[in-house]
């Protein structure tokens, strides 16, 4: 399956530049055919949770007023915007050159979205029930032995007692995830639109950067999204000065005040103050000496007040007690405001759902949870990981598909496997070539030491730093009624409205309207708190 979205030159064989801007302006098209049907009063849009209707244009009108949308359009495409409108200038009288297609160098990373099976949805959201053990299955019910003595057994059902063998047990559960909305808004102004006539058409640039915009950002959502808010109840935190530090970037002084948010996949909890004003310098940065940390977090943000001049650096370690290094920020860097003390600082946001990496660091919904607080294994490398599978397998039967990283844990899991003297199991082949000798090579996957399987190690630019994801994509048996282990469900999947024009621009937004559910998130698992620097 492919993860990345291919390129114009891979979509068409010939003239792939020609071709794109047909594709470009059929998205235009069609989003012209229903800007006319509501320009007709044919259609309209009904709302959360009925979509297109037929009605009156004026409710159209209506809905668009009360939406507010004028205040930021202004930001959107116009001219200076987004590009900037300084002319080149050049003495003389010499010609220059423009390219004749505009460049859109954009990274489309949609590794879960291209993976996630997506199912049509009804009402305002999805219940589903499930049996999640019966006797000698494991997890929440007991071992059944089944040997019995006909001539004595007996068992109680519904109140009589009959002389049957014992009785199997049950555990389930009934789940229901409320469908919520997402989408996107873009805008053309007037202006912009016929000045960049000759050299491209804006709306349907405007029309594919918008659905790219709402890809990638649902890609991110299936990721790291976050309902609940991170709670630092209970979390305390002690500053310290850390000597080990090589550039901390920071000026010599006493620090004013240090604070300390911690970190989901969505962002950054209310802010603790730490007890201490440690004495640093440009060598000496800031550490935590001791700490309490909210259960789930994946790392910590060190706010250090220099007399008015803010100062962040970030970690991935969440345990108590003095850090080795690299558990301090190696760097601090400025920032124009402290985080808040009052109020969270972007942890969550309860319109959304939440998405794997929060499922699966769930202790009560995911199958495996380690923070390592620490750097891999240098002695055994990818035994971090080998326990991991082991564990999923001994305790759910799972046999899991991937396992998705950041870049940099990928690079130092390779790095220890060809420094390690100790691996004489593995040989690394340089190949001679034209030019001289090619070499390096990266872990593409690890396997699973249970199941013999080959688990595929895949690198996720959205992945938050210090963390793996184990991730499967289906059950292995047959008759479970898991399509899916992680799924979208959706009542209207990715609709582009064109809002009729009542002012100088053209706009436009995307629609979805449902939810992401995991049906066995058991059978998956995570690794957080990892120091891959």
């Amino acid at each position: 399956m492919a993860y990345t979205i291919p390129r114009p030159d891979e979509l068409f064989q010939e003239n792939p530049v020609q071709n794109f801007q047909a594709v470009k302006s059929a998205l235009l098209e069609a989003g012209n055919q229903g800007q006319n049907l509501s320009r007709s009063g044919d259609i309209a849009w009904g709302g959360k949770g009925v979509g297109i209707v037929k009605s009156e244009r004026a409710a159209m009108l209506e809905s668009l007023n009360k939406a507010g949308l004028d205040a930021d359009l202004i930001k959107q495409w116009q001219i200076g915007n987004p590009i900037a409108t300084t002319p080149v200038q050049y003495t003389g009288i010499t010609p220059y050159n423009v390219e004749s297609a505009l460049l859109m160098l954009v990274p489309k990373d949609l590794h879960f979205r291209n993976s996630t099976p997506r199912e049509k949805g009804i009402g305002q959201g999805l219940e589903y029930r499930r049996i999640t053990s019966v006797s000698n299955s494991g997890g929440a019910t007991a071992n059944l032995s089944p040997f019995f003595t006909s001539t004595s057994t007996s068992a109680s059902v519904n109140g009589f007692t009959f002389n049957i063998p014992p009785l199997i047990s049950y555990g389930g559960d009934t789940t229901f995830k409320a469908f919520v909305e997402m989408g996107l808004s873009d805008s053309v102004s007037m202006q912009q639109q016929f000045a960049s006539q000759g050299f491209t058409d804006a709306q349907a640039v405007s029309m594919l950067a918008l659905l790219w915009a709402d890809m990638l950002g649902e890609e991110r959502a299936l990721l790291n999204g976050v309902s609940t808010v991170l709670s630092v109840a209970g979390a305390s935190a002690t500053a310290a000065a850390d000597a080990t530090a090589v550039n901390a970037g920071l000026p010599s002084g006493t620090a004013t005040a240090v604070y300390v948010t911690f970190s989901t996949a969505y962002g950054e909890s209310k802010a603790i103050t730490a007890t201490g004003t440690p004495v640093v310098s440009a060598v000496i940065g800031v550490k935590l000496s001791a700490l309490v940390a909210p259960t789930g977090a994946l790392g910590c943000n060190i706010y250090v007040n220099m007399s008015g001049t803010y100062y962040k650096g970030s970690t991935v370690f969440t345990i108590a007690g003095a850090f080795g290094a690299g558990a301090s920020p190696a760097t601090f860097a400025v920032v124009g405001a402290l985080p808040s003390t009052s109020t969270d600082n972007g942890s969550f946001n309860s319109l959304g759902y939440d998405g794997a990496i929060q499922e699966y660091n769930n202790s009560a919904l995911g199958g495996y949870q380690l923070a390592v607080n620490g750097a891999l294994s240098t002695s055994n490398p990818g035994t971090e990981f080998e326990t991991a599978l082991t564990n999923l397998y001994i305790t759910q039967g799972a046999d899991p598909d991937a396992i998705y990283t950041t870049g940099a844990i990928a690079k130092n899991l390779y790095d220890l496997l060809k420094n390690n003297a100790q691996n004489v199991s593995y040989r690394i082949n340089l190949q001679t070539g034209e030019n001289g000798v090619m070499m390096g090579g990266s872990v593409g996957g690890v396997v699973n030491p249970s199941t013999s399987k080959m688990v595929d190690l895949l690198v996720h630019r959205y992945m938050p730093n210090g963390v793996a994801l184990i991730q499967s994509w289906n059950v292995p048996w047959a008759d479970s009624g898991v399509t899916s282990c992680m799924k979208v469900v959706n009542n209207i999947d990715t609709m582009v409205i064109d809002w009729p024009q009542i002012s100088m621009s053209y706009i436009r937004s995307t629609y979805r309207y449902g939810t992401l559910i995991f049906e066995a998130p058991v059978l998956s698992g995570v690794l957080t708190n990892i120091y891959g620097a």
